[in-house]
C-alpha cells in the first residue's frame, strides 16, 4: 500500500515545472491527482504522460475558480504552486501592471484558495501548500513586485492559520502536537519529491514552500 492511497490531490499550477513535479510524485504515491492550469495543451499532455490523472482548464485570477474547484474535487491535499511570470526590468522601467503581476496571480490565488479552504471546510487532516521562493528573504530587485509578492504568501499562510485557530472550531491542534507528528510531516514532504537530492536541488533554485493544514497538522513557514 502506498503512503497516500485513497487521498484527492489538487494541485494549481500543476501542468508545468515544479508543479508538474509534484504531480508526478503525489500520483506515484497513490493519491488522486487534479492538475489545474489554464494551458489546455500542457493540461493534455500532462494527462497522457502520467496515468490517472485528472484536468481542470481554469484560470485562478477568476473569482469562480477557487470555490467550483474546491467543492468540486474536496482535497485531502491542495498545493498552490501557480504562478505568473515576472517582469524582469528595473523598478523605473515597469508600468504599473508588469510590477504588480505576480500579486495578481501568486498572492490573490494564495488568498482566494486558502479563504474558500477555511469557508468549505476542508475535511480534518487535510493539508494547504503553498509555494512559495527565496525570493521573500533576499528580495528580487530586477522582477517587481514578485518577492514582495511571495513573502506576502508567508503572511497569508500565517494568517489562515490564525483564522482557522478562531474560526473553525476543533480544527486546530497545538505546536506541540504538531511537532509530535513531524514523521508524518517528512512522509508528506517525500511523497511530494522533496527527497535529500531534491531538497539540494531546490535550495540551490531558491524554491520554498509554507504552508497550513486541518487538525493540527501543519506545515511551518519554511525556506527550502
Amino acid at each position: 500500500m502506498r503512503q497516500l492511497d485513497g487521498k484527492i490531490a489538487v494541485v494549481i499550477g500543476g501542468s508545468r515545472g515544479f508543479g508538474q513535479g509534484i504531480v508526478r510524485a503525489l500520483a506515484a504515491e497513490g493519491a488522486v491527482v487534479w492538475a489545474l492550469a489554464r494551458n489546455a495543451g500542457r493540461l493534455a499532455q500532462l494527462k497522457q504522460a502520467v496515468a490517472g490523472v485528472q484536468t481542470l482548464l481554469a484560470d485562478v485570477t477568476e473569482a469562480q475558480t477557487a470555490p467550483q474547484t474546491l467543492r468540486a474535487t474536496r482535497p485531502d491535499i491542495l498545493v498552490l504552486n501557480a504562478g505568473a511570470t515576472p517582469s524582469m526590468a528595473p523598478v523605473h522601467q515597469q508600468s504599473w501592471e508588469q510590477f504588480a503581476r505576480t500579486w495578481q496571480t501568486d498572492v490573490y490565488m494564495t488568498f482566494a484558495f486558502g479563504k474558500e479552504a477555511l469557508l468549505l471546510p476542508l475535511a480534518p487532516g487535510s493539508v494547504v501548500v503553498i509555494v512559495s521562493s527565496g525570493a521573500a528573504i533576499g528580495g528580487s530587485p530586477l522582477s517587481g513586485g514578485y518577492a514582495g509578492a511571495k513573502r506576502t504568501q508567508w503572511f497569508l499562510a500565517q494568517y489562515l492559520q490564525h483564522d482557522q485557530r478562531t474560526s473553525v472550531p476543533g480544527a486546530f491542534r497545538s505546536a506541540a502536537h504538531a511537532r509530535a507528528r513531524r514523521p508524518r510531516r517528512r512522509r508528506f514532504a517525500h511523497a511530494a519529491g522533496l527527497s535529500q537530492r531534491n531538497r539540494v536541488r531546490h535550495q540551490q533554485s531558491g524554491a520554498g514552500i509554507v504552508g497550513w493544514g486541518f487538525s493540527g497538522y501543519s506545515i511551518r513557514c519554511r525556506h527550502i
